[in-house]
């Protein structure tokens, strides 16, 4: 095992929120050993600097949802300038942009030395929409025929959270590298902090959420559409923040409309620390989502904190929702409104069922190596560290 003393690791990543909420206990972990830890995100969201941050912030400006030359070309060469000036020993790229401009920077502009001392690890938490069919064709091939150029130059450990991801970049950006990408359990989750409520049976109307960014792709017109079918039969719940310059964000007049006609409760912004308490409040949760998940979080929260599950069918899904024990899957076509809606009459219909499948939801959740640890454990495995016990 390596020995990490006064060793720096670099993390790069589009979304300080995204790392601070779901990657701050793998940068801490590296902390513990000796690490100093240095991270290159886009603050724009979120206050950049908080009390207790293990990591030395830079910050840059990342366009998250399309290629935008001046842009790209700052971030690539920011990650560049800080191999070159801090010489990490550990360069981690975490999400589409940051891997894919980071791996140019470090394969084509750090000098041969430096890059042959450097570990590379890549991360896709999900393949989103660049390789979804929605995307254009050449932009895809363009990303993977620079990937694959740079993975033979940089021989990177490569990482996603579900096995449909890994076997496309096998076929794809991988293909003929040699690289075999490593299948990880999610961003990791406090388990403790996520735990069913301790008090007796829930009782009377059963309430439906949905928590995710409000974007269309994750479902959050069929959700109004089930809490419109249904109102006065169930109470539904939607929390998610806006995605301002985002082209699939959802209108949130629409989401007002709703509120107005009292189909559904909204709420906006609820951070990591208050999650659990509304998820407890919750008999089953939805994700209608059309998006190419890696492996949902939400779902991992929700089914964590003891409820049901309905989402739709991919393959990342399906290892946390067992049809008709821990909830349903439904279909990503056309009728995925109608879908959800009858799903979810179908619940109200037997209230106590799907109360029981949301504690046997928070049973197998348990039983999938999704905590904190587990998923540290995997990154540091591959760093090439000493890991702790589960």
């Amino acid at each position: 095992m390596v020995s990490a003393k006064n060793m720096t690791a670099l993390f790069a990543v589009n979304d300080l929120a995204y790392f601070r909420a779901h990657r701050q206990p793998l940068a801490e972990a590296l902390v513990d050993r000796g690490y100093r830890v240095i991270l290159l995100a886009d603050p724009a969201r979120v206050e950049p600097v908080l009390d207790g941050d293990p990591w030395e912030l830079r910050p840059v400006s990342v366009e998250r949802h399309r290629l935008n030359i001046v842009k790209d070309a700052k971030l690539a060469l920011a990650i560049a300038k800080l191999v070159r000036n801090e010489k990490p020993d550990l360069l981690h790229l975490l999400t589409i942009k940051p891997v894919l401009f980071g791996a140019l920077a470090t394969a084509w502009i750090v000098s041969t030395q430096q890059r042959r001392s450097l570990k590379s690890v890549w991360t896709f938490p999900g393949l989103g929409t660049l390789f979804a069919g929605s995307s254009s064709p050449a932009k895809r091939r363009f990303v993977e025929f620079a990937l694959k150029l740079c993975a033979k130059r940089l021989k990177p450990v490569v990482t996603t959270e579900n096995t449909a991801d890994s076997r496309r970049l096998a076929n794809g950006a991988l293909l003929g590298t040699g690289i075999a990408p490593s299948t990880l359990n999610g961003t990791g989750l406090d388990l403790e902090h996520f735990r069913p409520a301790q008090c007796s049976a829930k009782k009377g109307m059963l309430v439906f959420g949905l928590a995710a960014r409000l974007l269309k792709a994750k479902g959050v017109g069929a959700f109004l559409h089930a809490a419109e079918v249904l109102s006065g039969k169930a109470k539904f719940v939607l929390a998610g923040l806006p995605a301002p310059g985002n082209p699939d964000a959802f209108p949130l007049d629409q989401i007002h409309k709703a509120v107005s006609r009292g189909h559904v409760e909204f709420h906006e912004g609820v951070s990591q620390r208050q999650m659990p308490s509304l998820l407890r409040s919750i008999d089953v949760f939805c994700l209608p989502t059309t998006y190419p998940e890696g492996l949902p979080r939400s779902l991992i929260e929700a089914a964590a904190c003891g409820c049901a599950l309905i989402a739709t069918d991919q393959e990342s899904i399906k290892r946390l929702v067992e049809e008709d024990k821990t909830g349903w899957l439904i279909g990503a076509d056309q009728t995925l409104a109608a879908q959800l809606a009858k799903r979810c009459e179908n619940a109200i219909a037997n209230p106590d069922k799907a109360r029981a499948m949301g504690k046997a939801a928070s049973v197998h959740i348990r039983g999938l190596g999704v905590s904190d640890q587990d998923v540290i454990n995997q990154f540091l495995t591959l760093y090439g560290l000493e890991t702790n016990p589960s």
